[in-house]
């Protein structure tokens, strides 16, 4: 059976993780493609920085008036928790398709959060069964 790269580390990374998803279950925000927030959306990333970096931590776009956040992905805000930057590229050597992909419809058709939320839980249960338990 081949192992799979784990993403989470411990109880409060599974809880933050866990908390991600119910927010892409509820379908809160509004829906954006291409970077993590644009305009008043947000793609699946964008949720995860606004959920678990502070406020007065957050880099904003110096491109944009709106206030947005910056980038494309996690990394481009430095306070990400590492899980949370290093999600994407886990889910895609685990599953063979990135997040982004999902998000934005490139290689796949594009997920809502909803959908997307399902397919987290899916992949990680095991993983966040274990740290739960």
């Amino acid at each position: 059976m081949e192992t799979k790269p784990r993403l989470l580390q411990n109880k409060k990374e599974a809880t933050q993780f866990l908390t991600w998803v119910a927010t892409l279950e509820a379908g809160i925000f509004p829906k954006a493609t291409g970077r993590l927030q644009k305009e008043d959306g947000y793609c699946c990333l964008g949720v995860a920085c606004i959920l678990f970096i502070p406020e007065k931590r957050l880099d904003i776009s110096l491109e944009s008036n709106s206030r947005e956040l910056d980038g494309c992905t996690p990394f481009a805000q430095p306070h990400s928790p590492e899980w949370l930057k290093n999600v994407n590229n886990n889910f895609l050597v685990r599953t063979g398709i990135s997040l982004i992909s999902h998000n934005d419809g490139h290689c796949t058709s594009e997920k809502p959060h909803p959908k997307i939320a399902k397919m987290l839980l899916k992949e990680y249960e095991e993983e966040l069964n274990e740290l739960l338990s």
